[in-house]
């Protein structure tokens, strides 16, 4: 099978306005007009004729192009794929073991990885929209390897947002009703402020009315809200955890209810749609891509909404070492059971604090009892 991703750019004059589209082809040459249609459709966009380049849809329509040439290999279309071929896909794009990428020895970049998610999340809806399949949860996760000359500090590092940048960030969220934005800022900083994941937004029963309700009715102004069994990952829910929800924070959730409170009224969970109904898995991951779109500035490069909880971490970690806290009780807040998983923190911590010195200490520190234990390890294997 030809492998090539035959695709075609078109010219196309309208209203005196000029666009660029295009075409997908099989490899005999016929018009391959469903991944055509979907993706006119999405360049028609007002929103994405505003922020993509003809260079930016040009690179999406190579994603395009190359999925839909991968789901003819696995023997699907999109009308019959399921989350085994999206995330076969996604993995395979991640290592580029596909034929049509170039092989570079490093996985694709986080980065990219975003926008192949995002782009296809988009052509998903699309075809929903057009009929052409039922809306169902389509997962696109696949799994990260990192390679063995990115420290974990440095990744930490290069997560991090500063608030200020963060309350940038939130500025550019897209415009839509002033219940979605008001929503999707509170996600956000669910994600900056308590460490919250995308997925951990929706979950059933993570964020149902009906605890809320009842946790507002033992809060006082002022206080904290312990949150238990935040379920996380995995397809049977993934272990379990508990945040704290910060006084001001919670102030703006109970504010958001009560402005929102007509729909509310109708719906079980906090992340819902303007009817009621739940939002979909990857809906904070979408929220953060199209505000970093939108602001474009370059030190968001890299950052995602999973990434938030880096932020989190960090903030916390810098909270304590300035009001000098023990370890201990920073490790706890974080939920660590391992403090050398807090320690990373403040090896950044110190060094966003200018003390290159002590973050470099810790460092050594941290890097000599990793040789230690392999050493250890490999004389017991000896």
């Amino acid at each position: 099978m030809d492998n090539t991703v035959l695709r075609k750019e078109f010219l196309i004059t309208k209203n005196n306005i000029e666009s660029y589209y295009w075409a997908f082809f099989h490899s005999n040459g016929e018009i391959d007009i469903t991944p055509t249609v979907l993706y006119a459709q999405m360049c028609d966009d007002p929103h994405k004729k505003k922020v993509w380049e003809r260079s930016t849809r040009d690179k999406y329509a190579e994603i395009v192009g190359m999925f839909f040439r991968t789901m003819k290999l696995f023997g699907t279309s999109i009308q019959t794929l399921s989350s085994t071929e999206t995330q076969g896909f996604m993995q395979a794009y991640y290592m580029k073991e596909l034929p049509f990428q170039t092989k570079t020895g490093k996985p694709t970049s986080a980065s990219r990885m975003e926008a192949v998610e995002t782009v296809l999340v988009d052509l998903i809806d699309e075809s929903v929209k057009f009929g052409f399949r039922e809306l169902d949860n389509i997962s696109f996760k696949y799994q990260e390897e990192y390679t063995s000359d990115i420290d974990p500090a440095d990744f930490i590092y290069a997560c991090y947002i500063p608030s200020e940048l963060f309350e940038q960030l939130l500025k550019h969220l897209e415009r839509k009703s002033e219940f979605e934005r008001d929503r999707d800022e509170l996600a956000m900083r669910f994600g900056y402020e308590i460490g919250v994941r995308t997925e951990e937004l929706v979950r059933n029963n993570n964020w149902s009315m009906k605890k809320i309700k009842a946790a507002r009715l033992k809060w006082k102004l002022g206080d904290e809200i312990e949150w238990k069994n935040l379920i996380g990952k995995g397809g049977g829910g993934g272990k379990s955890r508990d945040v704290m929800i910060k006084p001001d924070l919670v102030e703006k959730l109970f504010e958001h209810m009560d402005k929102h409170e007509e729909i509310y009224a109708s719906s079980e969970h906090l992340y819902c749609q303007a009817d009621g109904t739940l939002l979909g898995a990857k809906h904070g991951t979408n929220t953060f891509y199209n505000a970093k779109i939108n602001f474009n500035n370059s030190e968001l490069n890299f950052k995602s909404f999973q990434k938030l909880r880096h932020s989190y971490a960090t903030n916390l970690t810098l909270w304590g070492i300035k009001y000098g806290l023990p370890t201990r009780l920073v490790q706890d807040r974080l939920g660590h059971s391992d403090a050398s998983t807090t320690e990373l923190y403040q090896e950044v911590a110190h060094l966003i604090n200018g003390n290159v010195k002590l973050s470099e200490e810790i460092r050594m520190v941290r890097l000599d009892k990793r040789k230690n234990a392999q050493r250890e390890k490999e004389k017991n294997n000896g």
